[in-house]
């Protein structure tokens, strides 16, 4: 369920206008709008609401209304320890839980296996991992 975004679509292409055309007009990516559009990004600040509604010829009050309402309902998410995030989302779903540090495991510890047990890119896992050793030697002596 994606309100704002498919709001957005709509006026978008009720005006004939592209991603592209929207992103130009309003100084945001095209990249961004296809987020917002697509529920990958939340309801954007009230600035770019202003830009949006502008680009759009539709009302600035209406479109932050809209904006609004569904920035609160992801806030009161994030309070009730909803994950708001797509990945974190999916991540629940399959059933997949956080890691947990042991209280008595140094948290430089706890952070590089963290990241080595939750990382994907092997690649980036791996040299993440290296960085985070090299700050743990620095910090420890």
């Amino acid at each position: 369920m994606n309100p704002f975004g498919d709001r957005i679509r709509e006026l978008r292409q009720r005006a004939g206008l592209t991603q592209w055309d929207v992103a130009n007009r309003t100084g945001v990516s095209n990249t961004y709008i296809s987020a917002l559009e697509s529920g990958r990004k939340p309801a954007p600040p009230h600035v770019i609401v202003t830009a949006l509604a502008a680009c759009l010829q539709t009302s600035e009050e209406a479109l932050w209304k809209m904006a609004r309402a569904e920035r609160e309902e992801r806030l009161k998410r994030r309070i009730d320890g909803v994950p708001t995030s797509q990945r974190t989302a999916r991540a629940v779903e399959d059933g997949m839980k956080p890691p947990v540090a042991d209280a008595s495991e140094d948290p430089l510890e706890a952070a590089i296996r963290t990241l080595r047990d939750t990382a994907t890119d092997a690649k980036q896992r791996h040299r993440l991992a290296r960085a985070l050793e090299t700050l743990a030697k620095s910090l420890l002596g």
